[in-house]
């Protein structure tokens, strides 16, 4: 998939970014070791798009800091 400025610009607007949170597993114990953030575009047609088809046009369009800072906030609220 390939978006513009305009998608990204809609989609910050609209606050279609969302955290995810994905479980560190030690291999030896199976025990829950931590957790990896990750951050995934909800898109009203597209659904769930994963980080692989949206950070290069976020990072080429120069919206790295401001996605970094959307999903950072929603995932540890004041």
């Amino acid at each position: 998939m390939i978006f513009d400025e305009t998608d990204l610009h809609q989609a910050f607007d609209e606050d279609e970014f969302y955290p995810y949170f994905q479980p560190l597993i030690e291999l030896r114990t199976g025990q829950l070791a931590g957790f990896e953030l990750l951050a995934r575009w909800k898109h009203p047609r597209l659904g769930i798009i994963l980080p692989d088809d949206f950070i290069p046009a976020v990072e080429k369009s120069g919206f790295i800091n401001e996605l970094t800072r959307q999903v950072l906030e929603k995932a540890f609220p004041p």
